[in-house]
């Protein structure tokens, strides 16, 4: 169970990864260049969406929400997601959006790689 735990973060890392770069793909490149978000508020939007979005995934996925051997995950997610979305707030382009995405998963990892 110890190795399934400490492997999880970076599946989370993996699949964040990849709803950032995917969020707004299409079938086309031009219309998935379209589509990416051009003001400040979409930017903050999209990264508030997709954090609460990953947020919910690993509540309901995630199996530290039911490690006896780690209690405190769950505290430990809300407090990933809380501070990506404080990040989120500051958001004004794809930079920051990364950085935002990057710090909800960087709370997980850098606890969980102290167990």
């Amino acid at each position: 169970m110890t190795k399934v735990i400490k492997s999880a973060p970076k599946i989370l890392v993996v699949v964040m990864s990849l709803m950032a770069q995917n969020v707004f793909a299409q079938d086309d490149k031009n219309s998935a260049l379209q589509s990416l978000p051009s003001t400040a508020a979409q930017w903050q939007a999209t990264a508030k969406q997709d954090i609460e979005a990953a947020y919910q995934q690993s509540v309901a996925n995630h199996p530290g929400m039911y490690d006896s051997y780690n209690p405190d995950f769950p505290k430990l997610l809300e407090s990933a997601k809380h501070q990506g979305l404080a990040l989120a707030k500051q958001v004004i382009n794809a930079q920051g959006y990364a950085a935002a995405i990057a710090r909800f998963n960087t709370v997980l990892q850098d606890d969980l790689n102290h167990h």
